[in-house]
């Protein structure tokens, strides 16, 4: 198979960002760092001219050149349930025994070191495939896949494939699996657990929103959903699971604060559907407190208007405040899930989903899922008060909710996602909100980062990295800040700042491997190669389908003087991201798009320069 056409599409320079110029110590050496690399460039641009109609020459390599990748199809399984370990090979041909030498070694090869609690069921080996690469050299490929079996519960490491080939061990890693079983009455939960449908209005253009979201049964008389899926809701229904729709139209609590609404439901439907009240599970008397990172947590909800439930891990001792309990956890919710219960292995109800990445659809992105949940239980208490259901209309309309900071950035939110950037309604949202946050009674980090998101979506990025150095002014772990100051600092030329705070951010496991990535830009922005190249490979062990960290990998090699490495990283990418590939191939036709390294320049004595002395 011949792979590699001519790309049309100019290589805009992946990762580049224009250099500082504010007169920072970090400004003038990006300045110094840029012109150099200018000049290198230009005589780049030359040599292309005069050589870029030649063939490109390939060394023959000491040592054979080959790539392993190893994926798990999940990390979070049911114990007993089936796993899918896929093992992938590239080995760059330089000789014709090379395929028949790695055929052998990959098929002895085996899962090198003990397997405590994982039984390999069955491999399945693909055959051999070849692929030359256009003006360029073949690379074989070489796949076999592992159907695994867990019995027991817990961590559970899987051995590394070894191969054994050139006189070296190659070993493919793959992340560790992390096994729960449920109890019995988990199996419950989907039956209180139902869709709901909105129908809204937006107050400046009359334009008519629907949204879908999730509530859940936590009492007879009482569903509990999101703030941010009902307001300013002229229709809200819900589906039961006898098929009837309901409209609701009173609440018992409105919490914008914590995103909480709690719905009044007629308990003689709720108990016609045969639906049973999820149970709160207990919680520590420490709201900073949360279980280890081996915790399973799991979500219900129905994105899309499909039931469907997720299993992630909960991280350990990450948090987004020190005063509300917040829960943060590895669940891939969608558009549709918020308002779902986030459960515990039990199936009792540790909080309300509010928040969570959305990443379907976008291969560029790494996957690094994050789903937030806060607390439910002080709205329900306020159901037990005593009080009677109120109109959702009268919650909403009442001036003292509409005048929280939190319901004000729900509303700028709304504006902006419709579209409207732009008029005098949007800035004097934006001025009320910020009013409202410099009045709030206690510093939020939260408050501050919408801000400083709003100000990013609005183009006003020195206001946003104002609102997220205050965010981490309140709260010096608020890692999502920290994370958009450093792409703020990446984008801005500030490379050594950028770099500063990605690895702070990696300490936080929900942006460990997003951090990492960004590191490496900021280090290849600097012309550290070697130094990135740990955290690429460190982001492919997570993601191997991640297309931009493959094609940095391979700018930091072909930096190096590593063609053959560089062939072998083309070859993946012309198997999961084709437009990474023929971007990496213009780049190694075309000299002037290649990276650089910064020279070294003659050494002149210091004293030619020096007047003479008498």
């Amino acid at each position: 198979m011949k792979v590699g056409g001519g790309a049309r599409r100019r290589d805009a320079g992946h990762g580049s960002g224009p250099a500082a110029s504010n007169g920072s110590p970090h400004g003038r050496a990006g300045q110094v760092l840029m012109r150099t690399v200018c000049l290198q460039r230009i005589v780049g641009m030359g040599w292309s001219l005069l050589m870029g109609w030649l063939p490109m020459a390939v060394a023959q390599p000491a040592t054979p050149v080959a790539h392993f990748f190893g994926s798990l199809e999940r990390t979070v399984v049911a114990s007993g349930a089936p796993v899918v370990m896929e093992v992938e090979g590239y080995l760059l041909v330089t000789s014709p025994d090379d395929v028949a030498a790695m055929t052998a070694a990959f098929e002895q090869a085996t899962l090198d070191g003990p397997a405590d609690g994982i039984t390999v069921v069955r491999r399945e080996d693909r055959p051999v495939r070849r692929m030359t690469l256009a003006d360029g050299p073949e690379v074989a490929v070489f796949s076999t896949r592992f159907i695994l079996r867990t019995e027991r519960t817990g961590r559970l490491d899987v051995p590394p494939f070894a191969v054994r080939f050139g006189g070296r061990v190659y070993r493919v890693m793959v992340p560790a699996l992390q096994v729960y079983e449920l109890d019995p009455g988990f199996f419950s939960v989907r039956q209180a657990v139902v869709p709901v449908q909105v129908q809204a209005r937006d107050a400046t253009t009359g334009r008519r929103l629907h949204r879908i979201g999730t509530a859940f049964l936590a009492a007879p008389d009482a569903l509990v959903t999101g703030y941010h899926v009902v307001m300013d809701a002229e229709r809200v229904e819900v589906t039961l699971p006898d098929g009837r729709t309901q409209r609701l139209d009173r609440a018992w609590a409105v919490d914008p604060i914590r995103d909480v609404v709690v719905l009044y439901v007629n308990p003689k439907l709720t108990r016609a559907a045969n639906m049973q009240p999820l149970s709160m599970a207990p919680l520590p008397p420490d709201p900073a407190r949360t279980p280890s990172e081996e915790e399973v947590v799991f979500t219900y909800g129905w994105p899309g208007g499909f039931q469907r439930s997720t299993a992630g891990l909960q991280y350990d001792g990450v948090g987004l405040t020190e005063v509300e309990r917040l829960w943060v956890s590895a669940n891939p919710v969608r558009p549709g899930d918020s308002g779902g219960p986030l459960l515990d292995r039990r199936g009792e109800v540790l909080g309300i989903v509010t928040a969570g990445t959305v990443l379907s659809g976008h291969r560029d992105v790494l996957r690094e899922e994050v789903c937030i949940a806060s607390d439910p239980r002080p709205a329900l208490r306020q159901r037990l008060l005593g009080s009677r259901p109120r109109l959702l209309e009268d919650f909403f309309a009442d001036p003292a909710l509409r005048a929280l900071p939190h319901v004000l950035a729900l509303q700028l939110s709304n504006a902006l996602f419709i579209g409207r950037r732009a008029g005098s309604d949007v800035r004097a949202r934006l001025a009320r909100f910020e009013e409202a946050v410099a009045r709030w009674q206690a510093p939020d980090p939260g408050l501050h980062f919408m801000e400083g998101a709003i100000h990013q979506l609005l183009g006003t990025a020195d206001e946003a990295v104002a609102a997220y150095e205050a965010a981490l002014d309140v709260y010096d772990d608020y890692f999502p800040a920290t994370y958009m100051l450093a792409r703020h600092h990446l984008d801005t030329g500030h490379y050594r700042r950028a770099e500063r705070l990605f690895r702070r951010t990696r300490q936080h496991p929900p942006y460990a491997r997003l951090a990492a990535f960004g590191e490496a830009q900021a280090l290849i922005r600097q012309l550290r190669y070697e130094e990135a190249i740990p955290l690429l490979e460190e982001v492919l062990r997570y993601d191997p389908a991640f297309g931009p960290a493959l094609y940095d990998l391979a700018r930091c090699r072909l930096a190096l003087g590593q063609l053959p490495e560089v062939w072998v990283l083309q070859a993946r990418l012309f198997d999961v991201n084709p437009r990474w590939a023929r971007r990496l191939r213009q780049m190694l036709h075309i000299p002037a798009l290649q990276p650089v390294r910064l020279l070294e320049w003659p050494r002149v004595p210091l004293w030619a320069y020096l007047p003479h002395l008498p």
